[in-house]
């Protein structure tokens, strides 16, 4: 009885780990035209201008997206341009209404003024 407490509490305990802290090392951070990848450890930060770039969401986990996940999503952004990439975020909480969000923000263009 004890020994199987033990196992479960050990690999809860290291799933708490995953979800919580190394899903959490890559931030995506949007501000009007840009796209700004920061890495928590290592590669320090990518910017991307917004223009052209697609997003889509995958929900196609069962298990880890509804059931474990409480309704997470993943999302695949995709950037165009000289350097275009595919940046993966797994396990987004709120994902729909973080989408729209970032629908209004890139109808705006930030605007400035000449001198």
């Amino acid at each position: 009885m004890i020994s199987y407490l033990t196992i479960s509490l050990v690999l809860f305990v290291l799933w708490l780990l995953m979800f919580f802290v190394f899903d959490r090392l890559t931030y995506i951070i949007f501000t009007r035209g840009r796209l700004r990848v920061r890495k928590a450890i290592g590669e320090g930060e990518k910017v991307f201008d917004v223009r052209g770039m697609v997003f889509e969401r995958h929900r196609d986990d069962l298990f880890r997206h509804w059931l474990l996940g409480f309704g997470t999503a993943d999302l695949t952004v995709y950037t165009t341009g000289a350097t275009a990439t595919q940046i993966e975020m797994p396990n987004v909480v709120g994902v729909g209404r973080k989408l729209a969000l970032i629908h209004t923000m890139l109808q705006e263009i930030e605007v400035t003024k000449g001198s």
